[in-house]
């Protein structure tokens, strides 16, 4: 029996049947946030928001899938493909954006992200902002991220 250390990562795999049929009607719609899974956190005055960034980070990193790409396979059908080099970047924005520059559309062209975070901290307070497409995520992986984020913040995980 070989080690699977000595294969290599496998970075492209098949869609899911739901996650074609999201990907169709993502398509069909392309201009709107249709399947977007916003969330937007009011974070306590107490929380460090350089800390949080971090936290959120390495939550992030333990998901590869929040950083999968679509792409398409050699016979031309989509397929979700994984990257040690497509790791959501975490902004830090200083102003809590209006609701319509917040939440924008996903570009579901090859290779484009389909998650997006932030942490704000300014006048309007401390927020957490997430945004993942419901083709990588759904309710019970955005409590687990959160849950992740959470441990990673107080210095677990």
């Amino acid at each position: 029996m070989k080690n699977t250390a000595d294969h290599p990562a496998i970075r492209e795999y098949p869609l899911s049947k739901t996650q074609l049929g999201i990907l169709a009607e993502s398509l069909a719609a392309a201009d709107t946030a249709l399947y977007n899974i916003p969330c937007l956190y009011r974070l306590a005055d107490g929380v460090d928001a350089h800390r949080l960034r971090d936290a959120v980070r390495k939550a992030l990193k333990a998901h590869p899938y929040l950083s999968m790409t679509i792409g398409y396979d050699a016979h031309g059908e989509p397929a979700a493909r994984r990257s040690a080099e497509n790791l959501i970047d975490v902004d830090f924005w200083e102003h809590l954006p209006d609701a319509g520059a917040l939440v924008l559309p996903f570009d579901l062209s090859e290779g484009k992200k389909l998650c997006r975070a932030a942490v704000i901290e300014g006048e309007a307070g401390k927020y957490l902002f997430l945004d993942m497409h419901h083709i990588v995520a759904d309710d019970a992986s955005v409590q687990i991220l959160l849950q992740d984020i959470q441990a990673a913040y107080d210095g677990g995980r």
